[in-house]
């Protein structure tokens, strides 16, 4: 048996964190439940049950005894990615309970933690390269929210030319029909008329205006929601790097 061999059934099939395990160097074998009277004991050095829904934790909590019942030695890991039901947590209590109990894990991390509790760490040259990952995905981060920070700035400094623009035409044309209007002869109505007309023109601009000023505040509250999200997503990484880490130096020193 591969010590670093990982029976991986997913419930759901969306099988979240099994590409991460392989990355640092875990190998993963990925089924459905249906499959797992196929699986040959032995093989494997754990067992991890990864589920969303609660009917799937309810049948992953009965393979759980039953495989307990049949006395089986590979340690068993539940995984539960978004549970409500207290029977989960509640069955650690039960005499044919699971190994490892994970509840609502944000991260690969917890996992991580549970194998390398139970099997040991993967070799060295594969955390490396998930590092190394790691890092790049920090700095791709790092050049995208850049790229937005420079368009949000470019779409404000548009929006604030048009508007300038724009007011600048309105205070010109104002004044001149107004006093047209109020004080010229007869004889001046048509240019009076034709002042109207452009001030008609000049409005429907300024609808544009409003109109394109929408638009730009709509893309820069896109821009801004990316940039959080990207944030978000690289705080998270770099907070599991330093976890997984942390981790790691733990169980070195412990050995």
């Amino acid at each position: 048996m591969d010590s670093s061999r990982i029976l991986f059934c997913d419930y759901d099939g969306e099988f979240e964190f099994a590409d991460k395990l392989t990355r640092v160097g875990y190998l993963v074998d990925q089924i459905r439940p249906e499959a797992l009277r196929s699986v040959t004991v032995g093989e494997h050095a754990v067992f991890i049950l990864s589920f969303v829904e609660e009917e799937s934790c309810k049948k992953a909590l009965r393979v759980c005894e039953k495989l307990k019942e049949a006395e089986l030695n590979t340690p068993l890991v539940l995984v539960y990615r978004s549970g409500q039901d207290p029977s989960f947590l509640n069955h650690q209590s039960e005499k044919k309970a699971a190994d490892a109990y994970l509840l609502n894990p944000v991260s690969e991390a917890p996992l991580l933690d549970s194998l390398a509790e139970r099997i040991g760490l993967p070799p060295a040259r594969f955390l490396a390269k998930e590092k190394k990952i790691l890092i790049e995905r920090d700095e791709e981060s790092e050049e995208k929210i850049k790229a937005l920070e420079e368009e949000l700035h470019r779409l404000r400094g548009e929006a604030t030319s048009l508007d300038k623009a724009l007011e600048a035409q309105r205070n010109f044309y104002k004044p001149r029909l107004k006093a047209l209007l109020e004080g010229q002869k007869a004889e001046k109505q048509t240019e009076a008329e034709k002042m109207q007309v452009r001030l008609s023109e000049l409005e429907a601009k300024l609808m544009d205006r409003e109109a394109r000023l929408k638009e730009l505040e709509q893309s820069r509250k896109s821009s801004q929601m990316k940039i959080e999200k990207l944030m978000a997503a690289h705080q998270q990484a770099q907070a599991s790097l330093r976890q997984f880490y942390q981790n790691k130096i733990k169980l070195l020193s412990k050995n």
